[in-house]
């Protein structure tokens, strides 16, 4: 587990999600200060928004789940606010893990 996500709170959706199409499948409010790390499939194309609301974190910044690489993009959270996610693929044929959410930082 790289060093910024480790006792960071995580959010985990069931895997059957990762093909399930929604523009507002969470929604979630995070304290400033946080940073918000999505670990994304790295077989899938990330979705318009996770790149335009997330940036790829460090190079070597990568987790394994069920046995595949999933990226991690990041983004600080400089004051209080609502962050949607949407879905992980428009693909209904993909190959992947659904997305995780990780929040660093400020706690509640």
């Amino acid at each position: 587990m790289p060093a910024p996500l480790k006792g960071a709170d995580w959010l985990q959706l069931p895997n059957a999600d990762r093909r399930y199409s929604a523009e507002d499948l969470i929604e979630l409010q995070v304290k400033a200060g946080s940073t918000v790390y999505v670990a994304h499939d790295a077989r899938l194309t990330p979705p318009a928004w996770l790149t335009g609301k997330f940036k790829p974190a460090a190079a070597d910044a990568k987790i394994t789940i069920d046995g595949q690489p999933m990226r991690l993009f990041e983004r600080r959270i400089e004051r209080d606010e609502s962050l949607t996610f949407s879905s992980n693929t428009e693909d209904p044929k993909a190959a992947c893990n659904m997305y995780v959410v990780f929040i660093a930082g400020n706690r509640p």
